[in-house]
């Protein structure tokens, strides 16, 4: 069984990714005690920030100091650890090389929890690429550890929501809720962290919260929720009784 101080690793393909995805659950558990660290593929410099290159006499390195600044803002609202792999988006692309970072991420960290995003979004590929990433990883990171004699965690998987304007799509169907209510005043700081960079995002996402909530008291059962984050499992629960 996890426990609400279970160590949590995230995986995004944008800077912004995590915080408006994650950042409540984060939150929850950083504050449940757990170690809560967030790893950004890209910074979202040529898919996810459409405003900057407007601005005359932008450049890959200007907009990306930007979208440095911001996701380092958000990451310090929240209260997590961020770490940025620069590889360069739109697109992403993984090979051997790269593969062993995500690798050496898991075996580092430890992780007890690994979330990531949707495995099927070929309406932002990047993110897709991020997902099968993370899961090919995890499968190696459990290989190589075990061919050094170390000890490695079995991580459990939650896949978090794809872009709300694409879900229709995506066949994205959220069987875990995590109830950020309590929370929901230090995510909305953590997202106008982004405003520059990506201004519709913040109209979008906070309302879609109070749906996610509406979810889990409803059909969830979870009684007083107002806001809340979905997820996916990637494993299924296996245990001696039902949870």
């Amino acid at each position: 069984m996890l426990g609400p101080d279970a160590s949590v690793l995230i995986f995004g393909a944008h800077a912004a990714d995590y915080c408006f995805r994650a950042g409540g659950t984060a939150i929850r558990y950083l504050q449940a005690g757990a170690r809560v660290k967030v790893v950004s593929a890209t910074f979202g410099e040529r898919g996810e920030s459409a405003p900057r290159w407007k601005e005359p006499g932008a450049t890959v390195e200007s907009v990306k100091a930007i979208r440095r600044s911001e996701a380092e803002a958000a990451a310090r609202t929240l209260g997590v650890e961020i770490e940025f792999l620069d590889l360069d988006d739109n697109p992403l692309v993984i090979d051997q090389e790269r593969m062993q970072l995500y690798v050496d991420q898991i075996r580092d960290f430890q992780p007890e929890i690994i979330l990531t995003h949707w495995t099927n979004e070929p309406t932002n590929r990047d993110h897709q690429t991020v997902a099968e990433t993370v899961i090919h990883a995890t499968g190696l990171a459990r290989s190589q550890a075990t061919m050094a004699r170390e000890a490695l965690p079995r991580a459990k998987i939650f896949h978090f929501e794809p872009d709300i304007l694409s879900q229709p799509v995506l066949g994205y169907v959220p069987d875990t809720y995590i109830d950020i209510s309590s929370v929901i005043e230090q995510k909305h700081e953590a997202l106008r962290c982004f405003q520059v960079s990506q201004p519709g995002l913040h109209d979008r996402w906070p309302p879609h919260t109070e749906a996610r909530g509406v979810e889990a008291s409803g059909i969830g059962g979870l009684a007083g929720c107002k806001h809340a984050e979905s997820f996916r499992r990637f494993q299924p629960y296996a245990g001696d009784y039902f949870v």
